[in-house]
């Protein structure tokens, strides 16, 4: 089980990053491409720090089954938010290209 979750994590991750970032980095202008592409890293990295820390203590007061719950919820904002700001410039994108 451990091991099937750990392929899906590593796929999922190795699809998500690469693009997540490759859609960062096409926004800005090409000389602040390194600043953009440091802010992503620095944001991952304090993410990693600093949600550990956060969902610790909230799975010690409430319990693993609402502190996944709650990272489900988390994650699912940035998805509501490409599909309200950014998804519309893609769609159109990927319509002029065919």
């Amino acid at each position: 089980m451990f091991t099937a979750s750990a392929v899906a994590m590593g796929v999922g991750f190795g699809i998500v990053h690469p693009t997540a970032m490759a859609m960062a980095i096409n926004r800005v202008e090409p000389f602040r491409r390194g600043a953009a592409n440091g802010t992503i890293f620095s944001a991952f990295d304090l993410g990693i720090g600093l949600g550990s820390i956060f969902l610790g203590v909230l799975s010690k007061q409430v319990g693993l089954s609402y502190m996944y719950l709650t990272c489900s919820f988390i994650m699912v904002i940035p998805l509501i938010l490409f599909y309200l700001k950014d998804a519309g410039e893609y769609t159109a994108v990927k319509q002029s290209s065919n």
